[in-house]
């Protein structure tokens, strides 16, 4: 339990940094991954794929057929 809770502190942290570099300018706008399958933006594309796996694998073979 308690290293679940340490996991979620530090995803927490990280979060907020990356909320805190998301604002930090319009290059950085630019610069973000985007999900095709919902409004979601991403900085980095590895975040991206992760949700695509997470959120959208029962929608990812309807594309394909």
């Amino acid at each position: 339990m308690e290293e679940l809770q340490n996991r979620l502190k530090f995803v927490s942290t990280e979060n907020s940094k990356l909320r805190k570099e998301l604002t930090s300018g319009p290059e950085t706008i630019n610069s973000l991954f985007k999900c095709d399958r919902c409004d979601k933006l991403f900085l980095r594309s590895t975040f991206l794929y992760n949700h695509m796996k997470r959120k959208h694998r029962d929608e990812e073979h309807s594309d394909n057929e």
